[in-house]
């Protein structure tokens, strides 16, 4: 079973929790993490320094 097969719906299950979202909405936000991270495969940014499941850099992690 792929990493983010196995994560997913534990995951969804909190987002839905803790943020007072939809199904559809925390799908929504888990597909683009997903993506960032290649499934959850990769913890480290492919050419870049991010680190983490969402792998901000530059701007992006200086907002958040």
């Amino acid at each position: 079973m792929l990493v983010f097969e196995a994560k997913a719906p534990g995951i969804m299950r909190d987002l839905m929790r803790d943020l007072a979202i939809t199904d559809f909405q925390a799908a929504g936000i888990l597909g683009n993490i997903g993506w960032e991270c290649a499934g959850f495969a990769k913890l480290h940014q492919v050419g870049g320094n991010a680190i983490g499941w969402i792998q901000w850099d530059g701007a992006r992690k200086s907002a958040f």
